[in-house]
């Protein structure tokens, strides 16, 4: 086991007494890595192109697992199911290219409001292509996401750049590779999921990089090795506050996702988000947290 899961490990262990407080703590340690991570992307990305910041935080990523693959084996690899596994790795690779090239190009608190409505676009594609069951508070909850996004597009008053567009798109095809998990979890095991996602997006996100391949410096390496740090440390904390907590606790605390991001922009680059992107961001979450706390009920 890593130093990393030890020690997240222990803190579980000691959280048994009081899993909301851990849960809580948790989620907003999960909000900080996360935000840290997209600010250094964008940092990064004024000498580095994001396609290749991409591609060393696969590498970094599955570094990570390797020690857990090697315990496993070949075994990890088996699979029924190669061509969605496949398919799976292009759209999930697509979606991480897209969204560090929205980092670059935004502002980090606007990308992350619009980078929350993911969710939202989770189910409607659900609704839409897995043929679940259309409710009312579906719809709501939906609407009063679109109602968020639009306010920090505000299309028609604002042009909406390539930004915010890769942004988009990058929430569109994350969701279509979530809607193929959903399939996967049918026939294939965990493991394997999250093997072939891991392996299969270097390729994916290596083909990109390599026509705009730049050497990184000493520093730049440094960096991109805490991008898959803090992303591998705050995916961690996620799954743990989500175990210890009922969703309904936890999600509205995803929030603070754009409250850190809104403070490193400010402190790193001197961003300052307008008031359309917080009321936009609120609409968001509102509608989220109301759609998780519905469908957990």
């Amino acid at each position: 086991m890593t130093a990393l899961g030890r020690l997240t490990s222990a803190v579980s262990a000691r959280a048994e007494a009081r899993p909301g407080l851990a849960a809580v703590l948790l989620m907003l340690a999960a909000s900080l890595a996360l935000a840290s991570m997209h600010g250094s992307v964008r940092f990064v990305s004024a000498g580095l192109h994001p396609f290749e910041i991409a591609f060393f935080r696969n590498v970094f990523g599955f570094c990570v697992l390797i020690p857990w693959l090697a315990r496993i084996g070949l075994a990890a690899f088996a699979t029924r199911k190669l061509p969605l596994h496949l398919v799976r790795g292009v759209l999930n690779g697509g979606s991480m290219l897209m969204w560090f090239l929205g980092l670059s190009l935004i502002p980090l608190a606007e990308a992350t409001a619009l980078s929350l409505a993911s969710p939202l676009i989770a189910t409607a594609g659900a609704i839409l292509f897995l043929g679940e069951p259309v409710r009312g508070h579906r719809w709501l909850g939906l609407g009063l996401g679109v109602a968020g996004m639009l306010t920090i597009l505000r299309p028609g008053f604002e042009e909406i750049g390539l930004g915010a567009a890769a942004v988009l798109l990058s929430a569109v095809l994350v969701t279509a590779s979530k809607l193929i998990a959903k399939t996967l979890t049918r026939t294939e095991s965990p493991t394997a999921i999250v093997a072939w996602l891991t392996l299969l997006m270097i390729p994916v996100t290596a083909i990109p990089a390599a026509f705009v391949w730049q050497t990184p410096t000493g520093l730049q390496l440094l960096m991109l090795l805490g991008i898959g740090a803090l992303g591998s440390c705050g995916h961690l904390c996620l799954v743990h506050a989500y175990r210890l907590a009922d969703v309904g606790l936890v999600e509205p605390l995803v929030f603070f996702r754009l409250v850190w991001a809104a403070l490193l922009g400010f402190l790193i680059f001197a961003e300052i988000p307008d008031a359309w992107v917080w009321i936009g961001g609120l609409l968001i979450v509102a509608a989220t947290t109301w759609l998780a706390r519905r469908e957990a009920g």
